[in-house]
């Protein structure tokens, strides 16, 4: 969440710059379908756990002294959504759709052992959201928020690559963003996206602790520069 209070700092200053500049004109027609670009970087959380042993698989209140890989990296991304507007309120659904190499990596501690690293990897996301946003001139900041899908990759490649695998995850999605409309079929956004931690544990391969382990309470928040193009 750190990283999440940072962009909606940003964010923040940024619109109230320009917005404290901008002379005051007709409000923009922000309706309709559109389709976009976007790059940035992700910031993620993990805690490995073993089924079955103690509570450390469900928020571990016994404290116990565990791996926390905390997966990093840059992503592109391909979004589309459609909007409607009421006079300088915009509200509408966009999805998205990203590939990402957010590696993340943590060795054995006293109370876990990883066989070298413990290994946490998102690799993919999506999103399905609602937005609603407030034009000023050409700037529309706006909130976001619906399901978002993370792509996690889990396992322990030093100790065996055969337990490494993969699987998504479902999990709540929030954010804000400001957008600028800089033509008639062309806008930038800058956005930050959270999405909220998922108490499930995704199993590494071939069952290499006897029961159930790998990732749980895994994490993501990303940010993002990006491109629409309006039709």
């Amino acid at each position: 969440m750190t990283y999440f209070r940072h962009a909606i700092y940003a964010l923040f200053m940024a619109f109230s710059a320009t917005a404290a500049t901008a002379q005051t004109t007709s409000v923009l027609d922000w309706s309709g379908a559109y389709a976009g670009l976007s790059f940035g970087k992700l910031y993620g959380d993990s805690t490995y756990c073993q089924e079955g042993f103690s509570d450390i698989c469900n928020g571990n209140p016994s404290n116990f002294d565990l791996p926390l890989p905390e997966p990093k990296g840059g992503f592109a991304a391909i979004s589309g959504g459609y909007s409607w507007q009421r006079n300088s309120i915009v509200y509408g659904v966009e999805g998205d759709l990203a590939i990402a190499n957010a590696d993340g990596a943590a060795p054995s501690t006293s109370d876990y052992g990883c066989g070298g690293n413990c290994v946490t990897n998102i690799t993919n996301f999506a999103t399905i959201r609602g937005r609603v946003g407030y034009v000023h001139n050409n700037w529309m900041p706006y909130v976001t928020a619906g399901l978002g899908a993370l792509d996690v990759e889990v396992g322990f490649p030093d100790f065996d690559p055969t337990t490494v695998a993969s699987d998504w995850i479902f999990t709540p999605v929030v954010g804000l963003g400001v957008e600028y409309m800089a033509s008639s079929n062309i806008s930038f956004k800058l956005e930050a996206l959270h999405f909220f931690e998922k108490n499930q544990t995704i199993a590494a391969a071939n069952n290499p602790c006897g029961a159930p382990c790998g990732p749980t309470d895994v994490s993501a928040t990303i940010i993002r520069y990006g491109m629409n193009f309006h039709f």
